[in-house]
C-alpha cells in the first residue's frame, strides 16, 4: 500500500505543478490589463483633483466678488460642476 500511496501522491504534486503553470500563464496574460486599468485610474484622478481645484479657486473668487460680478462667475462655477460630474 505505500507504493500505491506514493503514487497518488506524486500524481497529485504533478497536477498542483500543472495548475501552478497555467496559473502563471494567467497572471501574465492578465497584468498589461491591469497595468493600463491602473494608468488610467491614475489619469482620472489627476483629472478629478484638477477639476476640484478650479471648483475651489471659483469659490475663493465668489466669496470677493460684487453682485454684478457674481453672475459671471456662476456661469463658470456651473460649468465646472457639469465637467466635474462628467
Amino acid at each position: 500500500m505505500g507504493e500505491k500511496r506514493k503514487a497518488v501522491v506524486e500524481k497529485i504534486k504533478g497536477n498542483i505543478d500543472k495548475w501552478n503553470v497555467e496559473i502563471g500563464k494567467f497572471r501574465s496574460r492578465n497584468y498589461p490589463a491591469r497595468l493600463i486599468a491602473q494608468i488610467q485610474y491614475q489619469k482620472q484622478m489627476k483629472e478629478l483633483n484638477a477639476k476640484r481645484q478650479l471648483i475651489e479657486g471659483k469659490i475663493t473668487e465668489l466669496q470677493s466678488l460684487d453682485e454684478k460680478a457674481l453672475q459671471g462667475v456662476k456661469c463658470g462655477v456651473d460649468m465646472a460642476w457639469k465637467a466635474l460630474a462628467e
